[in-house]
């Protein structure tokens, strides 16, 4: 049994069912100009060899969206605010800016997200008690002198007693209230069905050639056989994106 073989069809549905799960999830942010996500916006993705591990990843261009071994989706990260300046400048500009929100506004807003994205945080607070932090930096540093620290209007809310590696991470932009990272390495909180995807081996088994001839509607009865959550709105890709080795593999081979 060859571990590593993903076959279009399973790649097809996979990220699907991604598209599917994030925008599902995202959805329940509420987060200003949210919009579903589409095959169309996905400019890298990565599906993960079903039979070695679950899970994959899609990128757009402002964001990158995570699912773990358990097929869970594990984390989001957004581009920060000025990501097109050099560190330095960017919090520069940050540290100018008036955070809409305090230590105590980070808390309810990330538990409210947690909850959104069903989490159970009364089992993750009966666990390790949640520790915020407001990130700074230091403008005046030169070698072996950092001089003053400047607070940025940016707030980590963190839970697991490794504070460098939390169980689960919420990351605010205070100036909008925004995410720039949610993400959830404990997946034992969760209330999501693990492993996005079902009938793996059937979809192993079908082979290319055959799932080259599907029309949109049999490789939608497809992901509709296969997801394992519930939703109201199955997410199609009009096409499969295909990674950034894969491009470079058929660039040399043309």
């Amino acid at each position: 049994m060859d571990t590593l073989y993903i076959s279009e069809a399973y790649k097809f549905v996979a990220i699907a069912l991604m598209l599917t799960e994030l925008n599902c999830q995202c959805g329940k942010l509420h987060l200003p100009g949210w919009k579903p996500i589409t095959g169309e916006d996905v400019v890298r993705c990565f599906v993960a060899p079903p039979r070695l591990l679950l899970g994959g990843s899609n990128a757009t261009t402002n964001a990158i969206y995570g699912f773990g071994h358990e097929g869970r989706l594990q984390f989001m990260s957004f581009s920060e605010p000025n990501s097109d300046l050099p560190l330095k400048e960017r919090h520069d500009l940050w540290a100018a800016e008036t955070s809409l929100v305090g230590t105590n506004d980070a808390y309810r807003i990330a538990t409210n997200w947690l909850y959104q994205l069903d989490i159970d945080v009364h089992a993750l607070e009966g666990k390790c008690a949640p520790h915020i932090v407001q990130q700074y930096y230091y403008p005046d540093f030169t070698r072996g002198n950092p001089g003053r620290r400047v607070l940025l209007p940016c707030f980590d809310v963190k839970w697991g007693l490794n504070e460098n590696r939390p169980d689960v991470l919420v990351s605010i932009f205070g100036p909008t209230s925004e995410p720039l990272e949610i993400r959830i390495r404990n997946t034992s909180f969760s209330k999501r069905a693990s492993g996005f995807v079902g009938n793996i081996e059937k979809l192993l088994s079908l082979k290319d050639d055959e799932f080259a001839q599907y029309n949109q509607t049999v490789r939608s009865n497809l992901v509709f056989e296969s997801h394992v959550n519930e939703y109201d709105r199955i997410f199609l890709p009009d096409k499969i994106p295909t990674s950034a080795r894969e491009r470079e593999n058929k660039a040399k081979d043309n």
